[in-house]
């Protein structure tokens, strides 16, 4: 804004603030002498109506009464309603309101009023409340708003209050006159007190109009102020506009041609007039002559400075340049003034081009800019500290610098100069040291062994993690502490040795030692360790290796134990073996030894003494020949039979049997039902069953004692099974079953041999007394009879085994000895079997009974006898195990050459060919070696009948 303008406008507006002001107290003043003029005219009303009412009430209404016929019965206060004070004004009010202007409003107010129009509001009730309870209390006044228009309200009491008397009229309603209660109502006017003002008198005054007139008179003397202000301000703009705006612009427009060149300075301005301006217009012609003297002096010293000033900034230059670390000053907006060769070499940039950047926007890194710049700000004098820059090919690299502030002649700062050594290959060393510490920290740690450094007293130094998880310690549980405090008393004896030996030799520290963990358990550990010494070549420190081979050494004894069992099964099989070749020959003597008794038995007269010797060989052959099943069913060659039996007659035959090999200091006691039922087994393997039952239960027997073998039948319900202390589990089935129970008086088993009693090799007798399968195989035997097992045993109280076997429905069936009477025959037949006894035994009872017998002991031959006369023979016999041609070999090529001849293989035993296969091979029928004169006539002559 101009000078002229703005000077106008600064004394106008004083001068409207001062008349503004003015207004505001003439507005107040007014309105509170409308107040005051109001309050007088409530005044002289009230006056006017209490005069009106003392007038009524003390004048007119003694009269009135007096002339009343019924005055000495009538009260002030039961006087009608048009006798009373209230009613006399309210009549009056309203007569003089119709023929005057003059506006106010009038209430003779009260609680409960008899005329509703006088009841009081609530500032009236408020006033009456006091009124009751302070009779000196005065008038009271006030401006309000009502129904939105300003009034003066003026309320004050009466001095007449209620007296006895009046209780009459206004106490309980059902006390008062009934015309009186009708005509009001039991609620207006009554339930007054003894003692309280009757009502006040209340007048409004309004005060619109009047307010309405103070706006007007002080909106019209705004109006009035603000034209003369108007016309004020032009005048002063333009008596300013003449006196000093025009002069000073002379001066501003001679001082802007010096600035910009346009005149030079030492020009004179003349102003007209005598007065201030003038005198400024010949100042600031002194001051442009000696500011152009000036001038010209200070060209001169100026260009002989920058002279020598170039001259001195590139001599620090060269200076600069020279040192080895970057140097670089900054501005405090960070703008670089100077940077030597080594920053340039760094960031990548020539001086000119370096020159003039902004650091923080090119070279600081983001996260380092607010420390730069509050670096900038720090009013510290040396500041040492690392960061990292940005160069102009955007490589990181690491800096350290030193920087100092620099300050003008002032002390205010003006920068900051930096020095600034180039870190990064140091960063990146120490970062890959740091590196390798932590992965090898991390392989010392986590390495899978454990790791100890010993002191030459044998105190740990040092241990790994590897080395706490072992054991479970912390670190600083262990170390300081002596390693052998960790080892067993075997251990601490071990290593005592081992370290003292260590320590005299320089050797190695090898030994595996039993250590022991926090909680008390015991670790078989590796230990290595090699020696370190001083310079000196005392002992210094062990380094020690620790890995536990507690799992290997399990894992050892375990493959031990495999490879004893396996040598164990090895022998078995070997047995097994034996046992067939053994039963093969065996069969065949018994089949020699049977045959030739029956012949012989033929041929003797009938009451010769030698038939009764005959007749107990051909008992023992018989018994020779179960003995044989027996042996190949231990060697696991013989299928199994499963038969209906009574099993008490077989568990009495092998007692009788196993008397003769038990010692006479062990009794076996016999408490055998003679019906306990019918069974589905196989005789030899119930046989057998019993056999190392009694066996077992005689080993547990250290010296003198006795075996209860006890058979019985037995009910099982689903409650017997829960009180069995069976070993296995079983299939529950309730019904009727044969206990065999064998009861020793040994030493007995715990519980936890109990559980392992049945494993295949385990055994609790002492090494060569036993092989651990006996046990097993009773309960293999009785789990392919569907039956199962229990066991009741205490240390020293002796054992109880007890099979279940189920009862079958089945009848027993009787034992087939063949026919009673040799069956005879005229076919031809060819006999072949390379033991030359067997073979002549067999053409006799062939011959015997008739047949036509060609016998040959070679299979080769014989083969060769059947191709030269294939339809010549009816039958042929055959054994199986023979030298060069097997049975099942030659009767393949035989059957190629007549595929319906009918064979009959013979064996003493053969565990590639069975009586279940032979049907297959084409085979009419299998015989079992040893085989009497009975059996041979009825196979032969059932083959032979059977022409399919």
């Amino acid at each position: 804004m101009k000078l002229g303008r703005r000077w106008a406008l600064q004394s106008t507006i004083c001068a409207v603030l001062v008349i503004v002001i003015l207004l505001v107290v003439v507005d107040y003043e007014l309105r509170q002498y409308s107040i005051e003029v109001a309050e007088e005219k409530a005044r002289i009303i009230v006056q006017h109506k209490q005069d009106i009412i003392n007038y009524v009430t003390h004048g007119i209404q003694p009269s009135i009464s007096h002339l009343n016929d019924e005055a000495d019965s009538l009260s002030i206060g039961s006087a009608p309603g048009w006798m009373t004070a209230g009613y006399v004004n309210k009549r009056i009010a309203d007569y003089f309101k119709r023929f005057s202007s003059d506006q106010y409003y009038f209430k003779n107010a009260a609680v409960n009023a008899r005329d509703a129009r006088n009841e009081a509001d609530l500032y009236e009730k408020k006033f009456l409340e006091k009124a009751c309870l302070n009779s000196e209390g005065g008038p009271c006044s006030e401006v309000i708003e009502f129904e939105g228009k300003p009034y003066y309200r003026y309320m004050q009491a009466q001095h007449i209050r209620f007296a006895k008397a009046c209780m009459s009229c206004h106490g309980s309603p059902e006390n008062a006159p009934a015309d009186l209660v009708a005509r009001y109502g039991r609620d207006r006017g009554f339930n007054k007190k003894v003692g309280d003002v009757s009502s006040i008198l209340s007048i409004r005054i309004p005060l619109e109009e009047t307010y309405r007139g103070i706006d007007r008179i002080i909106l019209g003397l705004f109006a009035l102020c603000a034209a003369f202000f108007a016309v004020i301000f032009f005048f002063q703009l333009f008596i300013a506009k003449r006196s000093m705006v025009t002069p000073i612009k002379r001066i501003t427009a001679e001082s802007t041609a010096i600035t910009n060149g346009e005149r030079p300075p030492g020009g004179k301005l003349t102003l007209s007039g005598g007065d201030e301006l003038s005198e400024l217009a010949s100042a600031f012609s002194g001051m442009s002559q000696k500011f152009a003297h000036s001038q010209d002096s200070l060209e001169a010293l100026l260009k002989e400075r920058n002279e020598q000033l170039l001259e001195l900034r590139e001599q620090t230059q060269a200076y600069l340049d020279i040192a080895a670390v970057m140097l670089i000053a900054f501005d405090c907006s960070g703008v670089i003034t100077m940077i030597n060769a080594k920053g340039r070499e760094i960031l990548g940039l020539s001086l000119d081009e370096a020159i003039g950047l902004n650091w923080f926007e090119h070279f600081s890194s983001n996260e380092k800019k607010e420390f730069f710049q509050l670096l900038l700000r720090k009013d510290i004098a040396v500041e040492n500290h690392e960061t990292t820059i940005v160069t102009r090919s955007g490589e990181m690299r690491s800096i350290d610098f030193y920087s100092i502030l620099l300050r003008d002649s002032s002390g205010a700062v003006r920068g900051r100069l930096c020095s600034g050594t180039d870190i990064t290959e140091q960063k990146q060393a120490e970062m890959f040291f740091l590196n390798s510490i932590e992965r090898f920290k991390d392989i010392f740690e986590q390495a899978p062994i454990g790791y100890q450094l010993l002191d030459d007293r044998g105190a740990l130094l040092e241990v790994n993690q590897t080395w706490l998880d072992y054991l479970g310690y912390k670190k600083g549980e262990v170390l300081g502490k002596f390693f052998i405090g960790f080892l067993s008393p075997a251990g601490q004896l071990c290593f005592e040795e081992k370290f003292s030996y260590v320590k005299a030799t320089g050797g190695v520290l090898a030994a595996e030692l039993e250590v022991l963990k926090k909680d008390g358990a015991s670790v078989l550990m590796a230990i290595d360790g090699r020696i370190s010494s001083a310079d000196n070549d005392s002992c210094k420190k062990i380094h020690c290796i620790l890995h536990d081979v507690s799992h290997e050494r399990k894992i050892e004894a375990e493959k031990a134990k495999l490879e004893e069992q396996l040598r164990q099964a090895q022998r078995m099989e070997t047995v097994g073996a034996m046992a067939g070749g053994i039963a093969h020959d065996f069969n065949n003597i018994l089949a020699v030894i049977l045959g030739n008794a029956e012949m012989a038995r033929e041929d003797i007269p009938a009451g010769n003494p030698a038939i009764a010797n005959i007749d107990e060989v051909l008992k023992a052959s018989e018994r020779a020949k179960s003995l044989i099943k027996q042996i190949l069913s231990f060697s696991r060659k013989e299928k199994m039979r499963l038969v209906p039996v009574h099993p008490q007659l077989l568990v009495r035959e092998a007692l009788k049997f196993l008397r003769s090999t038990t010692p006479s200091s062990i009794s076996i006691v016999q408490d055998i039902s003679p019906d306990c039922g019918v069974v589905l087994l196989d005789p030899v393997q119930l046989h057998q069953l019993v056999m190392n039952l009694v066996i077992n239960a005689v080993h547990a027997i250290e010296d003198r004692g006795e075996v209860v073998v006890r058979m019985q039948g037995v009910h099982l319900n689903n409650a017997d099974f829960d009180q069995l202390a069976l070993t296995t589990p079983c299939a529950r089935a309730e019904g009727e079953y044969v206990q065999l129970s064998v009861t020793d008086s040994g030493v007995g088993m715990g519980r936890e041999r109990i559980k392992r009693i049945f494993d295949l090799f385990y055994t609790t007798k002492d090494a060569g007394k036993g092989t651990g399968m006996g046990l097993a195989l009773v309960h293999e035997i009785v789990k392919i009879h569907s039956g199962f097992i229990s066991v009741e045993s205490d240390l020293g109280r002796g054992s109880s085994f007890n099979v279940y076997l189920p009862v079958t429905a089945e009848e027993e069936t009787p034992q087939i000895e063949g026919s009673s009477e040799v069956i005879t025959g005229t076919e031809r037949i060819l006999f072949v079997d390379d033991e030359k006894s067997i073979l002549t035994m067999g053409q006799h009872m062939l011959e015997g009974m008739g047949y036509r017998v060609v016998s040959e002991s070679s299979s080769q031959r014989a083969l060769e006898l059947f191709k030269a006369d294939a339809n010549g023979f009816d039958l042929l016999i055959t054994d199986q195990t023979m030298p060069n041609m097997s049975g099942t070999e030659l009767i393949e090529e035989v059957l190629k050459v007549r595929a319906d001849m009918r064979i009959i293989l013979c064996s003493g035993y053969s565990f590639k060919v069975s009586a279940e296969d032979v049907k297959v091979q084409g085979i009419s029928k299998y015989m079992t070696k040893p085989y009497g004169k009975k059996i041979l006539s009825a196979s032969v002559r059932e083959v032979l009948a059977n022409k399919s």
